[in-house]
Order: structure tokens, then C-alpha cells, then sequence
């Protein structure tokens, strides 16, 4: 059996500004992108620095943001003593927002409470891939949530994510007709301007994790960063709605779903305003379904 190489680990901090480098964590390498940034934003610099002298001999590496500790509650210290106990490990990913977990069926359901008339715009271009437009309704794990690019993979999963998701980028600018393109690569994503007028391209990308893990990475092994911080906003109703969607998954059991539902209902309208709600229950309340 040929020895594992030992680990070479580096995490890349993306940085746009002079201001933002006082929130850069020593344990990354700080990574100017003044200048640089794209439509695909993050994905952009995975791209680039996977092509770069940078990485090549590394046996793990990664990109975050500036705001990296700000959104997680981690030190890169903390993030980097993951992949260093566990070398074998492909991929290290995590989500910011746990409660998102709780609450959505999936990370395009939530996505679609946050960018406008994000679902059948997501089912026009899952059909261009040629993927299957059901799996944006399906109901997910919460350990299949990633609402945002904070990974530290092996050369190995970069060698298969970054095709994966350059195909699929390929394929939908090549078949989505094109009242839906226009639709795609416009700033009606970010109506409040909270992300910069970011266009639909950069929230769909980050949100394929879950497609990538059930088909071209099926093979690599996984492991999730706990949030400790993160974890703690959670109270015990979010927990245990958590704890009753991942029993429903788990058994496939559409009572266990609806009573899922129900609980979760009861947590979020009390919350929420009757105009949201309105514009909302019938994706947190579908009519079938979707595992």
C-alpha cells in the first residue's frame, strides 16, 4: 500500500479592500482579489488559483472571505486543526447558518425567500444541465446544507468539483433559453443590494454542493466543521425541528415530513409578516413531497 503523503494545508483569505485587512486571520494566506472579482465570485478565485503555481504542491487547500470569522465563530487556527487530525479527509466544509436547517427543506428553498423567483428560475436551469429539476424541492439532511464556498479540499476533490461545476456552468449558458439567461445573470437576485448587485450565477453555484456529493464526488470522503458558536443561537425547538427533519429523511417517512411541517409552520408564522407568509407557505409547504 503507497504511504499517504504528509499534509500540505493552506487556506487562502480573499480581500477586496486596505480596510478589510485587519479582519484577516494570521493562520491564511492573504489573497488580494481588488480588482479581480467576477460574476462567479468565489468560484472565480477557486478557479484561478487552482491553475497558479500557489497550490501545486499542496496536498489540501481552500479560499474564505474576510469575513470568515465574523460569519463562523472560528479562528483559521481552529479550522486548519481539522484537516491536520484527519489528513485523509477530501473535503471540510461547513454551514454558517445553521438554523437554515431547521426551518427549509433545502438550501434552494431558502434561496428562493431570498432572491426573487429563485426556484423556477433554478428548475429552468438545472433542465438546460440536464440535470433533474425535482432535486430543488427535495428534502435535504442537515448535514447536506452549505449556504456558502468555506471549503479546504483535497487535489482530489478540486480535480473533480471545480469540472463539475465549470460543465455545468457550460451546459446551462449554452441551453437555458435566453429570457431565462438574461434572467440568470441579472442583479434582480440581490433587490436590496446586499450583495452588491450580485446577478442569480454566484447563489446557484454555491448551493450545488449537495448535487455535486450525490453524483461526481460520491466517492470522497466528507466531513462537515462543526460551529460551536453557531450552534449555541440555536434553541430547543430549532434543535429538535432539526432533529424531526433528519428522522423523516433518514426513514423516508412522509408523516414524519408533514409533522416536520406542521411544527416548523407553527415556529416560523408567529414570526414572520402575513405578507411574507403569503409569498411563502406554498414552497415551505409543498403538496408532494420530493426525498
Amino acid at each position: 500500500m503507497t504511504a499517504r503523503a504528509p499534509l500540505r494545508c493552506t487556506v487562502f483569505q480573499i480581500h477586496y479592500a486596505p480596510e478589510q485587512q485587519g479582519a484577516l486571520d494570521p493562520a491564511f494566506v492573504p489573497y488580494d482579489n481588488a480588482g479581480k472579482a467576477t460574476e462567479l465570485l468565489e468560484f472565480d478565485v477557486f478557479r484561478r488559483l487552482a491553475a497558479s503555481p500557489s497550490v501545486q504542491s499542496l496536498t489540501h487547500w481552500g479560499a474564505v472571505s474576510w469575513r470568515f470569522g465574523e460569519k463562523t465563530g472560528l479562528t483559521g487556527r481552529e479550522l486548519l486543526a481539522y484537516p491536520r487530525a484527519m489528513p485523509q479527509i477530501d473535503l471540510w466544509y461547513l454551514n454558517p447558518y445553521p438554523f437554515i436547517e431547521s426551518l427549509f427543506p433545502s438550501c434552494w428553498v431558502q434561496g428562493h425567500t431570498t432572491h426573487p423567483r429563485f426556484l423556477p428560475l433554478v428548475e429552468q436551469v438545472f433542465l438546460a444541465a440536464g440535470l433533474d429539476p425535482i432535486s430543488v424541492r427535495r428534502i435535504e439532511p442537515s448535514h447536506f446544507f452549505s449556504a456558502a464556498n468555506y471549503f479546504i479540499g483535497s487535489q482530489r476533490f478540486w480535480a473533480l468539483y471545480l469540472p463539475f461545476v465549470g460543465d455545468f456552468i457550460e451546459r446551462v449558458e449554452s441551453g437555458l433559453p435566453v429570457s431565462w439567461r438574461q434572467e440568470l445573470h441579472s442583479s434582480k437576485a440581490d433587490p436590496k443590494g446586499f450583495h452588491k448587485g450580485s446577478t442569480y450565477l454566484p447563489f446557484v453555484v454555491e448551493r450545488l454542493l449537495p448535487e455535486f456529493l450525490r453524483t461526481a464526488g460520491s466517492d470522497l470522503a466528507v466531513q462537515r466543521v462543526p460551529l460551536p458558536r453557531e450552534e449555541a443561537k440555536l434553541n430547543a425547538e430549532l434543535r429538535a425541528l432539526r432533529e424531526l427533519k433528519d428522522r423523516a429523511v433518514a426513514e423516508r417517512s412522509t408523516s414524519l415530513a408533514g409533522e416536520w411541517m406542521s411544527r416548523r409552520n407553527r415556529y416560523v408564522k408567529p414570526r414572520t409578516t402575513p405578507t411574507w407568509w403569503a409569498e411563502f407557505s406554498e414552497v415551505l409547504n409543498p403538496s408532494e413531497i420530493v426525498w
